[in-house]
């Protein structure tokens, strides 16, 4: 599969919460080192923040947002020159050897502990070929798609970290005959790519030019889906047990502010929005992205090619519409794009495109071998971003029931 130069930059440093021994750490990657933040802090080379063991010996990256904005600003500043400079190597334990990129190191842990996730369907592309798929051209599209970032509330219980395994889950599933449903492990198992941010708190509306401050971090999402499950139970009220089962996030998260040299208008979809939702600056990101697939015995194949540039609505545009009706966010609440599909044959962001829903089969290495969707054993692998800056690895294997 594509691999990325160096992910890991100085430049980088992404968060993740990593196991030093006794206790878990929030840490810093740097190429394929974790540097504990805590042992640093111990060392008072973070003297000038306020920062105590509360916000450095953690299981997940909610006490570090919980600090405030400048405060997590200045600390990325502050590891920048002190990595830079090599202080860390001066510090007794301050230093783990991870598995080298871009494996899943099992010390590191899930970095994301949401209270809520929120699921959008920001790609005009995804939409329009699943709406063909079941409505037709005249109406794949719903009627409001062009007005507000459509998203609904996923489970946050079932979010995992990159590597664990997902068992294929077991719903109500349609038959022939409708009357008569069956329930029985989903046979059109799916992945989909997707892009998710992680917030810091918010507890009223703002417009998209404040709310992109909440983005703290970026990081990979694939929300697996059980197509047949999903088909039979979302109308009227959209998916559930479809979806709930097992979402996978990479095990890292990259800031917002590293990925600002990439900053981009909306170059995808040119459409009016209402006051509140209207951007003034760019906050699309040009960010490359793909999908892989590998199996026991069938050999290999490339999903997916695409960029998160192919979206009718930019991440501060998702969070000024998620807050505008009052709500409060928490901490770590976590947000996700949606399938990322771009308009190219080999854009489609999920089997259930790229297949045209199992009609034409994905092939694989492995002469006369075919996917329609996900058989047990299969892994699917999430990568994507830039030379120096590469968004963590999202992978899992699937497990039969």
């Amino acid at each position: 599969m594509k691999l990325i130069e160096q992910p890991f930059s100085l430049q980088h440093l992404p968060y993740g919460v990593v196991n030093f021994g006794r206790s878990n750490h929030l840490a810093v990657r740097w190429e394929d080192r974790a540097i504990s933040v805590d042992r640093l802090r111990e060392a008072h080379l973070l003297k000038p923040l306020q920062l105590g063991v509360e916000h450095t010996r953690c299981d997940s990256l909610n006490p570090l947002l919980t600090l405030d904005r400048e405060t997590q600003l200045t600390l990325r500043k502050l590891l920048t020159i002190l990595l830079g400079r090599g202080d860390h190597l001066n510090v007794d334990g301050a230093i783990l050897e991870l598995e080298p990129y871009p494996h899943d190191d099992p010390r590191v842990k899930n970095p994301v502990s949401a209270g809520d996730f929120v699921d959008f369907y920001c790609s005009r592309h995804h939409a329009y070929r699943v709406g063909c798929l079941f409505r037709g051209p005249e109406n794949a599209l719903p009627e409001q798609y062009f007005h507000l970032p459509i998203g609904y509330h996923g489970r946050s219980s079932t979010i995992i970290e990159s590597g664990r395994p997902v068992k294929r889950p077991q719903g109500i599933l349609p038959t022939q005959v409708m009357e008569s449903p069956q329930y029985a492990p989903t046979q059109r198992l799916d992945y989909e790519l997707e892009v998710a941010f992680l917030l810091r708190p918010c507890d009223r509306p703002l417009p998209p030019d404040e709310a992109v401050n909440l983005i703290f971090g970026v990081v990979l999402l694939n929300d697996w889906s059980a197509r047949d499950i999903q088909s039979f139970e979302y109308r009227p009220l959209g998916p559930f047990l479809g979806k709930s089962f097992a979402t996978s996030v990479g095990a890292w998260v990259t800031p917002w502010e590293a990925l600002s040299s990439w900053l981009t208008p909306n170059n995808d979809s040119q459409h009016p929005v209402l006051p509140h939702l209207s951007e003034q600056n760019p906050h699309h990101l040009d960010c490359p992205l793909w999908a892989h697939l590998n199996t026991e015995s069938d050999g290999e194949a490339e999903l997916c090619q695409t960029n998160l540039s192919h979206l009718a609505w930019s991440a501060a545009q998702m969070v000024a519409h998620l807050t505008s009706n009052g709500t409060i966010i928490r901490a770590g609440d976590l947000i996700a794009t949606g399938t990322v599909s771009g308009p190219a044959e080999g854009s489609e962001a999920c089997l259930l495109e790229r297949t045209e829903n199992g009609k034409q089969p994905l092939k694989l290495s492995k002469e006369g071998r075919t996917r329609a969707f996900l058989q047990d054993g299969d892994t699917v692998t999430l990568a994507g971003g830039h030379p120096g800056v590469g968004l963590a690895p999202c992978r899992a294997i699937v497990r039969g029931v």
